[in-house]
Parts: C-alpha cells; structure tokens; sequence
C-alpha cells in the first residue's frame, strides 16, 4: 500500500462518516428535489468557501451525504469558476481548512 492509497482509503471513511452521521440524524433533505439538493449544496460550498469561519460545514456535508445516499454525482459543474478558484487556494495556501 502506498501513500496515495493511503490518503484515498481516508477520504472514503471520513465520507462514509459524514454519511452515516447525517443519516442519524435523520436525512433532513430527504425530502428535497434533486435540483433543490444540487442548488443547495452548490450554495452551500460557495458560503464556506467565502467563510473563513466555515460556520456551515454541516450544512455542506448534509448536502453532499444526500447527494451520495442517493447515489447521485456531485454537482461540481455548477461551481464553475470556483473549482479553480479553490485550487488556487490550496496552491497558495495547502494548510487552509
């Protein structure tokens, strides 16, 4: 096992958590249409990226355990712009949360 593998193995328990919290608590969005969701979390990835205090982390992470309890994509397209501006980020600054 390598590095890399190492790092994807974490990714993929820290989203399986983040899913399996939210859906203790009771998939609050389960009601909510799949363009709704997706307009949501987009919203909601706008505002933390913005948001140094990252105050809605949960609501994000809500978003994006529906959109992955429904077996759906992430709607990454509607970000436009701001996936590079991200990256860009991470570039400058790889410690920012």
């Amino acid at each position: 096992m390598n590095d890399n593998d190492d790092i994807e193995e974490f990714i993929q328990y820290a989203l399986m958590e983040e899913t399996r919290s939210y859906l203790e608590r009771g998939r609050s969005l389960a009601h909510v249409s799949k363009e709704e969701l997706f307009d949501l979390w987009s919203a909601m990835v706008r505002r933390w990226f913005y948001d140094r205090s990252k105050s809605n982390q949960r609501d994000m992470d809500d978003a994006a355990a529906e959109i992955r309890f429904r077996g759906l994509d992430m709607p990454e397209d509607r970000l436009g712009s701001l996936i590079e501006e991200m990256r860009e980020e991470n570039r400058r600054d790889p410690q920012r949360d």
